[in-house]
Order: structure tokens, then C-alpha cells, then sequence
């Protein structure tokens, strides 16, 4: 129940994130502190690590042996960096913990 919880969160966030016009604050070195984890997405070759930044959800990719993608990334920043990734997180949703799931239609 705890993990449906976490993704239904999370894709409030990243929707209404992505529903907004503010400015893309980019920031230009890792941040102060250590930001919370929102959650850790693995694909077959990355893995997404959503952070919660002060104004909006941060992304940080990575391939799976480690080498660094992007840092810190903004959703604007995701989409104009990493378009594959960001039309992955953009389109995928789901509702079992156990069973994820890539939405095919229109993106708002």
C-alpha cells in the first residue's frame, strides 16, 4: 500500500510540475544539503532518481554502470537534454505497485 501511496505522489508532483508556466530555475552545482529522494525510477539502461528541489521535483540520470547523465535537472531541463527519458516519465503511470504500465496517449 505504501509503494502505491509513493507513485501516486510522485506523479501528482511531476503532473502538476509540468501543468505550470514558471521559469525553469536551473541550478548550476549541486545544492546545498542533501535533497530528499522522492523515488528511484530503473529503466533497462538508466536509472532516474526524482529528488524533491525547493520549487519543483529535481532529476538525476544515470546509465546503469554509473556514469552521470545529468544532474540536478529541471523538467525543462530533462526534456531538452534527455527527450527519451523525459517522454518515458511524461507518459508512464501506474496503478500496481507490481505492473508498470506506458500510457500511449496524449500528452497535455
Amino acid at each position: 500500500m505504501r509503494k502505491i501511496t509513493i507513485f501516486i505522489l510522485f506523479w501528482l508532483i511531476f503532473i502538476s510540475s509540468g501543468c505550470t508556466n514558471q521559469s525553469a530555475l536551473a541550478p548550476t552545482q549541486e545544492p546545498k544539503g542533501k535533497l530528499p529522494v522522492i523515488v528511484h525510477i530503473k529503466t533497462k539502461n538508466e536509472v532516474v532518481t526524482v529528488l524533491s528541489g525547493q520549487t519543483e521535483p529535481l532529476y538525476n540520470v544515470t546509465t546503469k554502470d554509473g556514469k552521470i547523465l545529468g544532474q540536478y535537472l529541471s523538467a525543462q531541463q530533462l526534456q531538452e537534454n534527455l527527450p527519451g527519458i523525459y517522454r518515458l516519465l511524461k507518459t508512464s503511470y501506474t496503478g500496481n505497485p507490481n505492473i508498470a504500465v506506458i500510457w500511449a496517449g496524449i500528452d497535455h
